[in-house]
């Protein structure tokens, strides 16, 4: 690898889990809808897709069956999940968010996003510009087909 790419994936590793820590921190400490990270990655899936199978939510996490039905048993009980379908096979279920769950993924995901514009308020335009810039481009790297359907 070149000297520029071998800093570059060497910063993409050390920043990330920096940020990942932060948005963890605020997204634990918000007072009335309190969620792990892996909960509201499945709230947001589920915004995204609308509904989703155990299976499919397993799989888009990178998480076991069992894993991913505990997850989401606990969104369930909280009434930010409703499951729809019959059969002894859970993972056959239908699983979307409810009307709470919808309420509580979009405070969150508003919450989040104003810490993190206090975070970066004081860069100037130019450097908020360089990090927006930036994101597009890692995104591209790690989900292009993600940045070539907001393109289009």
């Amino acid at each position: 690898m070149a000297k520029n790419q071998n800093e570059c994936a060497a910063r993409i590793v050390e920043v990330v889990p920096t940020v990942m820590r932060h948005l963890r921190a605020n997204i634990r400490s918000q007072k009335t809808l309190q969620f792990t990270i892996p909960q509201f990655r499945v709230l947001t899936y589920l915004h995204h897709h609308g509904q989703a199978t155990l299976s499919e939510l397993a799989g888009s996490q990178g998480v076991s069956l069992p894993t991913m039905s505990k997850l989401v048993g606990s969104l369930v009980q909280r009434k930010l999940v409703a499951r729809e379908g019959h059969g002894a096979d859970r993972r056959k279920l239908k699983l979307e968010l409810s009307t709470e769950g919808q309420h509580a993924h979009d405070s969150t995901l508003e919450n989040t996003r104003d810490f993190v514009a206090a975070k970066i308020a004081d860069l100037t335009d130019d450097q908020q510009d360089a990090i927006l810039n930036g994101m597009i481009l890692l995104l591209g790297v790690f989900e292009p087909a993600r940045v070539k359907a907001e393109v289009a």
